[in-house]
């Protein structure tokens, strides 16, 4: 086998960034670029295909005269690449060469198959979890999903991916379709004796999430993936579990299975689409379904995928029953109202319906109706806004959040431990939340000292409008919520600074109240965070599903430059050591920041000597050892004096 001479020209380059959009820094890492490079190109330019671009052309300018054909060909057949066919393409001279032969004639090595590869593999079923609310069997779209598969079974390509885009705002049923397609897709294909079914959920909402996702489909396949110890990166782990899983999924028909992956609630911004299965890019032949609410993200003409749109909700009349069957008051002439005004969509439906069923228990002698349904909806419905859904649909329903107010308002009045969860929530990301930062935050009110903690714990886990998943987060019990319901959270939250400025001083404007609020809530997060500084496996995983909530806060903070904000900045630069993507360079630029505020400010407490020891020792880590010194330096003067003012 030859390779062409010399080193890739600038036309090559053009040509062959396009066919590494999804895995540009993998590629860029496999080429020995430094990450720091890669972190500039990141923030330097916006466009997937430029940063691509550039990547490659930063390698050929680097290395001049040995940027070859052939260290590229070794870099595409690297383990964490994995591209046979970009090589035959670009990289070499003879006409037919085949993978098999690619591999060979460079020697490429990659996990030892005999002591990775299961012996057989049995039926798995891991389905994304269930909703807060009631569900209702859609078999009218199930029926349409399947088609789709149908058709994409018999005219796409034998040996690949073929997939189905979900698609609909926030609170439409995408999840649950997918819940339920997934379950009837495992049932009816189970019944073949000949092959076992495979039906797998990756939850690719953060780099952990999706590492454990695969995780756990490798322990369901008895995959003995060995020395994951010697990957320092959490994406060199996820780069060994695709991988290997990969192999699996190719060699379906030897092992006698089918499989559908299902990835749940994808954004088109999303870092991690390199890790997910996808047309092209040698999974194996085998079913896909996303849910997304970015509609730009399903292809519109694409051999080997379709898009179902839930963007019109439910079938009326299914709308209308399962109106019923949750709130269990018979249908009337109002009904239809009701259900004309949700949208018919699932999310909503559910809330209206707990709504009048718990009014009618609570209140039996108000006889409360549909009729009385249908004017409290009208009430809220020009209050609320929904400007942060508007990005992924310009179309988006105000229906959705309409209902879901009039739930949440109703237990937040009902509940005063509800009330500041909810408040708290508020603040946070859709990330899951520890539940007893959540008790630590409640308990934090003088109002609410007295109470038990394990009954504010209780209290928050039953709540409906909230998800307790059974089996927690990395081993800590959590809370996480649907996206609907922490834009109404954030709406209750306005509603009652609206309130508590009738009792402020004068001069005291909704802003700077809400912005106490949310000093609060920090100083709240970044106590929490400070008693699990420790190495055992409970406190990393801690700190890990604190950090998005972190770094969603720390622009705002930033705009008030203050003692909260320096200790936030700590505690993020701190978590970022333990996430992917969290680079050196990133943590020094944080800590820098905090420490030009700490010194405007003129800060010589124990907050700031944590930031100067944190900043040198970043210093030490991003190799920048010039700046070590001087930074301890500080520390030292700022202890000193911080001493002084304690002991007078």
């Amino acid at each position: 086998m030859y390779y062409k001479d010399g080193k890739p020209s600038n036309e090559i380059i053009l040509v062959l960034a396009k066919d590494i959009l999804m895995i540009w820094k993998k590629v860029g890492r496999a080429l020995k670029l430094e990450e720091t490079d890669l972190e500039e190109i990141d923030l330097d330019f916006t466009g997937v295909y430029e940063k691509s671009y550039q990547m490659l052309r930063r390698w050929t300018e680097s290395q001049g005269s040995d940027a070859t054909y052939e260290v590229l060909a070794r870099t595409l057949l690297h383990p964490t690449v994995n591209r046979c066919d970009l090589v035959i393409r670009f990289c070499i001279t003879e006409k037919g060469t085949t993978v098999k032969e690619v591999t060979t004639g460079i020697h490429h090595l990659s996990v030892d198959e005999d002591d990775i590869m299961p012996q057989s593999v049995k039926p798995i079923m891991i389905l994304p979890g269930k909703p807060f609310h009631k569900t209702y069997e859609r078999e009218k779209e199930l029926k349409i999903l399947d088609e789709m598969y149908t058709s994409l079974d018999t005219e796409g390509c034998n040996d690949d991916v073929v997939m189905v885009y979900i698609t609909g705002p926030p609170g439409s049923g995408k999840s649950q379709l997918s819940r339920l397609y997934g379950n009837w897709y495992g049932q009816r294909e189970s019944s073949n004796e000949s092959c076992s079914t495979i039906v797998v959920t990756l939850h690719a909402e953060t780099p952990e999430s999706l590492l454990e996702s695969y995780k756990r489909l490798a322990r369901a396949m008895n995959i003995k993936l060995k020395d994951t110890a010697k990957y320092d990166e959490i994406w060199q782990q996820l780069n060994a579990y695709a991988l290997v899983v990969k192999r699996v999924l190719r060699n379906s028909k030897y092992y006698s299975f089918k499989w559908l992956f299902i990835i749940d609630n994808i954004v088109t911004s999303n870092p991690l689409r390199e890790f997910w299965l996808s047309p092209g890019y040698g999974w194996g032949r085998g079913r896909v379904l996303v849910t997304t609410q970015d509609s730009e993200l399903a292809p519109c003409a694409h051999e080997q995928t379709n898009t179902l749109s839930l963007s019109q909700g439910m079938d009326k009349e299914d709308a209308i029953s399962f109106l019923c069957l949750i709130s269990e008051l018979d249908r009337d002439k109002f009904t239809s109202e009701v259900a004309d005004m949700l949208n018919y969509y699932p999310l909503s439906l559910a809330c209206a319906a707990v709504f009048v069923r718990d009014m009618r228990k609570e209140r039996p002698a108000a006889n409360f109706s549909w009729d009385n349904c249908l004017s409290n909806l009208k009430k809220y419905h020009d209050r609320l806004e929904y400007s942060e859904f508007t990005e992924h649909n310009i179309c988006y329903p105000r229906s959705m959040l309409t209902a879901a107010f009039c739930s949440a308002s109703r237990m937040a009045e009902s509940s005063s431990v509800l009330k500041s969860a909810f408040e708290f929530l508020s603040l946070c990301t859709l990330q899951p939340v520890p539940l007893d930062l959540l008790k630590e935050a409640i308990l934090s009110s003088k109002q609410q000292q007295d109470l038990i903690p394990d009954l504010v714990k209780k209290e928050i886990a039953r709540c409906s409008l909230l998800i307790y998943p059974q089996n927690g987060a990395r081993g800590i019990e959590v809370i996480t919520m649907h996206q609907v319901m922490r834009t109404v959270f954030v709406q209750l939250r306005m509603e009652s600074c609206k309130v508590a400025m009738e009792t402020v001083e004068p001069g005291t404007t909704i802003e700077l109240l809400d912005h106490q609020r949310f000093e609060n809530f920090l100083r709240i997060i970044c106590n929490y965070y400070h008693r699990f500084r420790s190495t055992d496996y409970q406190a990393i995983s801690i700190r890990i599903l604190l950090s998005p909530h972190l770094q969603a806060c720390i622009d705002t903070a930033q705009k008030h430059a203050d003692e909260v904000f320096i200790d936030a900045s700590v505690c993020l630069a701190d978590s970022l050591i333990h996430t992917i993507g969290g680079t050196d360079y990133h943590r020094v630029q944080i800590l820098e920041l905090a420490h030009e505020v700490q010194k405007s400010l003129g800060l010589k407490t124990f907050c700031a000597c944590r930031l100067l020891t944190d900043l040198g020792y970043t210093y030490r880590e991003a190799g920048k050892l010039d700046k070590v010194i001087p930074v301890l330096e500080e520390a030292i003067t700022v202890v000193e004096q911080f001493q002084g003012i304690y002991i007078l």
